[in-house]
């Protein structure tokens, strides 16, 4: 079995493609070809450092499904999506896109598409539905199902071992954090990417700002002078201003000495009641994309260690507490067949990482 080079790094979280293609365009989309997914504006594989790793991500509550079975237990989101009215439409993720059985065929969108690697969560309470104890075996074997076909499928799988999906029982018990040493003992020999936590400080943000804590100051000229800083997303929280990229980075470059650095999460998102036809032609998704990137390379331009970038994310799916009210990614789903469509922006990369030169 192949064996990858695992990667100690700091990770830094931005959260917060067609002749030829036409050999693999959705018939919704093939009606017109979107000139914007050929405007690379300079950018390129070539024009990135040597072994610059371009992944797209996911995290296994939104994604997989199978919420009550192959042994999975409850996670704290099981129970919190339970109270009626949480979610729009109560919606849940026991389906979601189902990537628990359609992975090969996500996987294989991940390669036409040319990416390199793919960030994925494992979720405690398919190892451990009880928080401790027995094993899942059936879990395990999931994950192990998936890393072995991505490497087979030259992509990097870059493991994130948790993305808010705590087991209830821990929480119920210890309110704390389940060991990671399974992870290890499991995949024996095979050595990889390790991501220890995602978003991990979004929790906290969110809470300060839900929970209207007190600010540091209170004064008019606060409440006065607080304006936008750039375009609105979907999301209430999501602002589009692509320097905010470039001066993330250099300020982790020149606080922390220059860490290796990996932005391992960085996207947009767009309402979720668009037909396939709207969802598609994403212009402003490849927009979004095409500044953002080339703030980070001026970013690595100017000495910043950067070594891989991972767009968020690569399916529609379950967001949270919007439910399937907004879509963040690269690719259609929908939501009643679950087939898979993707969207200009997803052609945009393939046709920007296939470029030789800049």
């Amino acid at each position: 079995m192949k064996k990858l080079t695992a990667q100690v790094v700091v990770v830094v979280l931005a959260a917060a493609a067609a002749h030829v293609l036409l050999l693999t365009l959705p018939a919704a989309q093939c009606y017109w070809l979107n000139p914007e997914i050929y405007e690379a504006g300079g950018l390129s594989r070539r024009a990135f450092p040597e072994g610059f790793v371009f992944g797209t991500a996911a995290s296994a509550y939104q994604v997989e499904g199978m919420a009550k079975q192959g042994g999975r237990g409850p996670s704290i989101w099981d129970a919190f999506i339970e109270v009626p009215g949480t979610i729009p439409n109560n919606a849940t993720a026991d389906v979601t896109v189902d990537e628990y059985h359609r992975y090969k065929e996500d996987v294989n969108i991940m390669k036409n598409m040319g990416f390199d690697a793919y960030r994925f969560s494992i979720s405690w309470s398919r190892i451990f539905p009880n928080g401790t104890g027995k094993v899942n075996r059936e879990g395990v074997d999931y994950y192990n199902t998936l890393i072995d076909y991505l490497i087979q499928q030259g992509i990097t799988p870059y493991a994130n071992l948790y993305h808010y999906d705590l087991p209830l029982a821990l929480h119920e018990q210890y309110l704390g954090w389940l060991s990671p040493k399974i992870v290890y003992t499991k995949r024996g020999g095979l050595e990889f990417s390790w991501i220890l936590c995602g978003t991990n400080l979004s929790a906290t943000a969110v809470r300060i700002e839900l929970q209207h804590s007190k600010p540091g100051t209170s004064t008019l000229a606060d409440e006065r002078n607080g304006v936008p800083i750039g375009t609105h997303a979907n999301s209430y929280w999501l602002y589009i201003e692509p320097w905010g990229i470039n001066k993330a980075v250099n300020y982790v470059k020149e606080t922390y000495e220059n860490p290796t650095m990996i932005l391992a999460e960085n996207g947009m998102d767009q309402p979720g009641n668009v037909s396939i036809t709207q969802g598609v032609h994403d212009t402003i998704r490849i927009r979004y994309y095409r500044n953002y990137i080339k703030e980070l390379k001026k970013a690595i331009d100017d000495g910043a260690r950067v070594i891989g970038y991972f767009a968020w994310s690569l399916l529609d799916n379950f967001e949270w507490r919007l439910g399937y009210t907004s879509r963040f990614r690269l690719v259609y789903v929908d939501y009643k067949t679950l087939k898979r469509y993707p969207k200009d922006s997803a052609f945009w990369f393939k046709h920007m990482l296939s470029k030789k030169r800049s």
